[in-house]
């Protein structure tokens, strides 16, 4: 089996008769146009060269995996291989983006790809509704037997290696099924495996000072190291690849990218092993460029990295990333009748989805698109309210926006986790507390 990196979670894995492109994220300007990249992808690498697999492996739904304007590139009779969720948020867009060969593989269940190549999707919660509720901090209420969570993993297995891609599983969801592939496999030959956290914390929080911006930015740093160490600790791979995650924030969001804790390439390649080291693991890192190929069983393999200029890459976020538009800037608000309307309609199903899991919380969102009300959002049955101050009674979390990108989400052009995802959304907190459960059933809310 062959690996050929090319950019953040995108891979190759082939062997000598199948070739299965995994994540492919070759374009620029993912989570509206927020991520990208740097160097210029798009300068080099051409994705003509890589029409020609014969999968594709989607881990989940998250843009910088699913990417709708690099899979538009590809030709729509090729094999797209998705783990078998509950939701169909995956099938749904690979469906409209034209694909007529969805395969949805079911957990635990290998999949022959050819003679020389199997594959194992697995649920990142084992597809388990009480790990997955103890994860976002609900009780499920159905019963269940496909995966809650958005995650997946993948076992690939030819005939002479094993090769285990994580994405961006987060270890304490996935303890479980990590278990099971040590136990099913016994030996890892390649792990990839991710080292960065996404999301707006913190460089989105504006009640953070700069200081505590970069003590926290520093504490994320290694949260996430660790939970790479977890993965490195638990499963012994030969190898590792540390990988996925890698963006540049872009448009009016470049100043933020110095608090967002995750480290550069240069960074890893020094403080990773140390950690490793202090454990006394013995697996060992390789770190490629883009269009690297190396064989995995190949015990002479080595890292082939070159680190990159700090001051061109500023360069280059200065007189390039930061003229980026957003997708939603060129929307046009609704105006107030209708944006009240779809708030209620909101509102009605996110209460839904909250009387399925369980969830019910004295914390009040309010969505401030710089008006002169905010919008309150309880996590009771009540509805939604216009009001011009955040309460004294409940805790709360402010979440500022733009009039078209709440206009957006709300007419499903947009999504909320997306958005914060791609540090869209700044938030101020009543308290310096992440409930989960608040920002997973936002997800819930358009009409």
């Amino acid at each position: 089996m062959k690996l050929q990196y090319l950019n953040s979670a995108t891979v190759l894995i082939k062997t000598e008769t199948t070739k299965v492109l995994c994540d492919p994220w070759l374009k620029d300007g993912a989570y509206y146009g927020s991520w990208c990249h740097y160097p210029n992808i798009e300068q080099d690498i051409n994705i003509d060269d890589y029409l020609n697999v014969d999968y594709i492996y989607i881990s989940h739904v998250h843009p910088d995996h699913l990417h709708i304007d690099t899979l538009k590139n590809f030709p729509k009779n090729i094999p797209i291989l998705i783990h078998e969720y509950q939701h169909k948020f995956v099938y749904n867009i690979l469906n409209s983006i034209g694909f007529s060969k969805i395969i949805q593989v079911p957990h635990k269940r290998e999949f022959s790809l050819s003679d020389d190549l199997k594959i194992e999707i697995l649920a990142a919660d084992d597809c388990n509704p009480e790990k997955c509720g103890l994860f976002i901090g609900c009780k499920v209420m159905i019963k269940n037997t496909k995966s809650l969570s958005i995650d997946s993993l993948a076992v690939f297995k030819s005939k002479d290696s094993v090769l285990v891609n994580t994405n961006d599983c987060p270890f304490e969801l996935a303890t479980d099924v990590t278990k099971y592939i040590k136990n099913k496999y016994n030996k890892v030959d390649m792990l990839l495996v991710g080292y960065l956290g996404a999301g707006p914390y913190p460089q989105c929080f504006e009640n953070l000072t700069f200081e505590e911006k970069k003590l926290a930015a520093d504490s994320k740093k290694h949260h996430f190291y660790s939970q790479a160490v977890s993965f490195i600790s638990s499963l012994k791979p030969k190898y590792f690849m540390p990988f996925a995650g890698k963006y540049t924030l872009a448009g009016k969001l470049v100043e933020l990218n110095k608090w967002r804790g995750n480290p550069d390439m240069e960074q890893v390649v020094k403080e990773l092993p140390e950690l490793l080291m202090k454990k006394q693991i013995t697996s060992e890192m390789i770190v490629l460029d883009r269009e690297d190929e190396i064989d995995i069983l190949d015990r002479g393999i080595t890292s082939n990295f070159t680190p990159i200029k700090a001051s061109e890459r500023e360069k280059y976020i200065k007189e390039v990333l930061s003229k980026n538009r957003f997708s939603y800037d060129y929307d046009e608000e609704i105006n107030h009748s209708e944006l009240k309307a779809k708030l209620h309609i909101a509102q009605e199903k996110k209460i839904q989805m909250q009387k399925i899991f369980n969830f019910y919380s004295d914390w009040l969102v309010y969505l401030d698109t710089n008006k002169d009300y905010l919008i309150e959002i309880p996590y009771n049955n009540d509805n939604i309210k216009f009001v011009d101050k955040v309460s004294k009674k409940n805790p709360w979390v402010k979440i500022g926006l733009s009039s078209q990108a709440l206009s957006s989400t709300l007419l499903r052009k947009t999504h909320w986790n997306n958005l914060e995802i791609g540090s869209h959304l700044s938030f101020l907190r009543s308290r310096n507390e992440y409930v989960r459960g608040i920002h997973y059933f936002l997800n819930f809310f358009h009409s």
